[in-house]
């Protein structure tokens, strides 16, 4: 790594990375929770066949927009 990086990450002054992961844990789990998952298992002669279905309908705009306003 370069010595500037070394130096960001291991000075005194604390970092954002607590921060943005925190933002990505949460963001993840919203998006998991607001998605529908359909799990079909089947088997045929002695195999086995597994079907995963994930749906999510897209973000509405008035919330994109929420969102977009902060920036």
């Amino acid at each position: 790594t370069a010595p500037w990086v070394e130096a960001w990450v291991t000075g005194d002054r604390p970092t954002l990375l607590e921060p943005v992961t925190t933002a990505i844990i949460l963001a993840s789990i919203v998006m998991a929770l607001s998605a529908n998952f359909a799990v079909d298992l089947e088997r045929k002669n002695g195999k086995t066949a597994l079907k995963v279905h994930v749906d999510k309908k897209p973000t509405a705009k008035a919330i994109l927009e929420k969102f977009f306003k902060i920036f």
